[in-house]
């Protein structure tokens, strides 16, 4: 037993590598500022824009915009905050032993949520959502945009923790990884 966790911890150790994303911070305002952009980012905004919009038409372009580029960003600076480590299975080994504060996926969308909900958006809905519920090992936490008053299932997920800061989405019925549950409506 002593040799697989040492194994184990082996594994993590040589291949635990830091995220770090220079081009973004928290200004004094508690806004993002992005000092370099990269086409993929900019392609990921315009298409989860595109994707909230195409929600409702009652979605207007700006509220999809501002949501999309807030959340990737913002989970960019998160992982900087976290001073995250790739794979995530790996962080959460670290915030479990207490070498890291916070990084877990429960983590990431309390403090994406609470960054979102300092705006109005009155066409759009928050849902908090969670696949695996009381399983230690598989619990799982993301982020559901919807049109205002549809069910989560409707919606977006945002998911931040899957790919190490860099965020993962798509429609909720169309995520094969996970079967989700609606935790919280936000708002």
């Amino acid at each position: 037993m002593k040799t697989i966790i040492l194994s184990l911890l082996s594994f993590f150790i040589f291949t635990g590598c830091s995220v770090k994303y220079d081009s973004v911070a928290l200004n004094s305002n508690n806004t993002i500022e992005v000092t370099k952009t990269d086409p993929k980012t900019v392609q990921n905004i315009e298409l989860l824009s595109q994707m909230i919009q195409n929600l409702s038409p009652q979605i207007t372009k700006q509220e999809a915009r501002d949501v999309a580029n807030k959340s990737i960003y913002y989970a960019m600076y998160l992982a900087n905050s976290y001073n995250l480590v790739a794979p995530p299975s790996f962080q959460n080994f670290l915030v479990n032993q207490n070498q890291r504060e916070r990084g877990l996926c429960h983590h990431w969308v309390s403090d994406i949520v609470s960054y979102l909900k300092t705006e109005e958006y009155p066409t759009l809905g928050i849902y908090e959502v969670v696949a695996n519920q009381g399983s230690y090992f598989h619990e799982h936490h993301a982020i559901s945009i919807t049109a205002k008053g549809r069910p989560f299932d409707e919606g977006i997920l945002l998911d931040a923790w899957r790919n190490s800061g860099t965020m993962f989405f798509s429609y909720v019925t169309k995520d094969t990884d996970y079967k989700w549950k609606e935790r919280r409506k936000v708002r």
